[in-house]
């Protein structure tokens, strides 16, 4: 998540990681991979991590944990 008070547009514009997570089927892996086209436009790719949707959710959780 990037929507920090003030820093929205410059956390979207230059994220730490982008994490995309999506269903293990055939539609969810070519939307994880649109997805992931779509940031490496300003996003080195070693910067995108893609996983399924339940390890993407856990990992929002704890980040989010890590920054209370």
């Amino acid at each position: 998540e990037f929507l920090a008070e003030g820093t929205a547009v410059e956390d979207l514009r230059n994220p730490d990681r982008v994490l995309i997570g999506g269903r293990e089927t055939p539609e969810g892996k070519k939307a994880i991979q649109v997805l992931k086209e779509v940031y490496a436009h300003w996003v080195p790719e070693d910067r995108i991590l893609t996983t399924n949707l339940w390890s993407a959710e856990l990992s929002k959780l704890a980040a989010n944990a890590f920054l209370a």
